[in-house]
């Protein structure tokens, strides 16, 4: 009887110590990161890099989103596919004072620069897409925005996202 309940502590440790080691295991996540330029006049296009790497946590990506919120919380959201082609744009109280969706709307291009050949859309080990968003700055008010790239998978939406990318849209002319 004795040797019944050294086996059962034993079992118990085993499985209490082998759960602490996959609660320990570091969360893995979508790293995704945006670089463009910090200001934008309204004749200029606007250029951002978008990284989306699933090497480290592989998802299947069904969509991508781009972000764009003004300082006062306004925002507009691109929904695309993972090839680029744009799927939906979506406002939220945005007025066409502040950032006119036609003119971003027409202006918009998205282009998948490069992806790895050897897999999907981050399936089957991940995937490193390297994304160039660009639009007309006119489309824009003077002022401060922010953007920021997230995935959307097969469960949930916004899953991962980047870092905002802040960006200031002035027509005024600077002196030097």
């Amino acid at each position: 009887m004795n040797r019944d309940l050294e086996l059962v502590a034993l079992v118990v440790t085993v499985l209490v110590a082998g759960s602490l080691l996959v609660l320990a295991q570091p969360a893995t996540a979508v790293d995704i990161t945006v670089d463009g330029p910090s200001e934008v006049t309204p004749d200029e296009r606007a250029s951002f890099d978008a990284v989306v790497d699933t090497r480290s946590d592989p998802v299947d990506v069904d969509s991508l989103n781009v972000v764009i919120m003004t300082d006062t919380g306004e925002s507009v959201t691109v929904t695309f596919a993972p090839d680029g082609t744009v799927l939906d744009v979506r406002s939220s109280g945005v007025t066409k004072e502040t950032i006119n969706i036609k003119q971003l709307e027409t202006s918009l291009d998205i282009a998948l620069e490069s992806e790895r050949d050897d897999v999907g859309y981050g399936v089957n080990g991940g995937d490193a897409l390297a994304y160039q968003i660009q639009f007309d700055g006119k489309a824009f008010a003077d002022g401060e925005f922010d953007l920021s790239v997230s995935i959307n998978t097969p469960d949930e939406q916004n899953r991962d996202s980047s870092a905002e990318e802040t960006f200031v849209i002035s027509s005024a002319e600077t002196s030097t």
